[in-house]
């Protein structure tokens, strides 16, 4: 055998492995990919007939949310949400859900009812959640969804406080107690330029 087959040969097998490598590799991401999708439902599900069935007090427990804190003490909030999306898409089948990963399941469940299959049932399978957004902003404008920006902002202590007072303040003024911070931010900027408005037109 010559020297060039040798070489030849070794490159084949090193070809040969490096491609087995590569393939169980896939596998299992793909194999993981799979998983997270299917990981949340399967928590809601639990969290659910946990609830549903009472079956925290079986378990020495004084409540669910007792339980909920001591089973998941660091995906409790996680838990939560879980089971907030499952009851909201409950007309979509568990095996589909799974294929579904947590974040399309949120954006999907702020879509009409009647919008929820089809081509975003697809799509919320396949796309990742900033590409599924275009497509449900782009196919079922209804559902009123916008593109979010992050705005970073490096306050002092004192902006601080004067800025967590106005939220608190709004939120009293307004009876909304659990308004989200960009609500509010936005309610709070909104009436001061309906406030200012005339001055404003004076001014230009």
């Amino acid at each position: 055998m010559s020297a060039g087959t040798v070489v030849a040969n070794d490159a084949q097998n090193v070809g040969q492995y490096r491609l087995e490598m590569f393939t169980e590799l896939d596998k299992r991401a793909r194999s993981i990919e799979a998983q997270n999708k299917a990981t949340w439902v399967e928590l809601a599900e639990i969290c659910c007939s946990v609830r549903d069935n009472r079956l925290w007090q079986d378990g020495g427990f004084q409540s669910f949310g007792e339980w909920l804190k001591d089973a998941c003490p660091t995906s409790r909030s996680l838990a939560y949400l879980a089971i907030g999306i499952r009851e909201e898409l409950k007309e979509i089948g568990t095996s589909q859900l799974k294929k579904i990963p947590l974040g399309n399941a949120n954006i999907l469940r702020d879509t009409p009812k009647h919008r929820r299959n089809g081509h975003l049932l697809e799509a919320a399978m396949m796309q990742p959640p900033r590409e599924f957004l275009g497509t449900v902003i782009e196919h079922s404008p209804e559902s009123h969804l916008e593109r979010k920006h992050c705005h970073k902002f490096r306050l002092t202590q004192s902006q601080t406080k004067v800025l967590m007072d106005g939220f608190e303040m709004w939120r009293k003024l307004n009876e909304d107690p659990d308004a989200p911070a960009e609500d509010v931010l936005e309610g709070i900027i909104a009436d001061f330029i309906l406030s200012h408005e005339r001055e404003i037109k004076r001014l230009s």
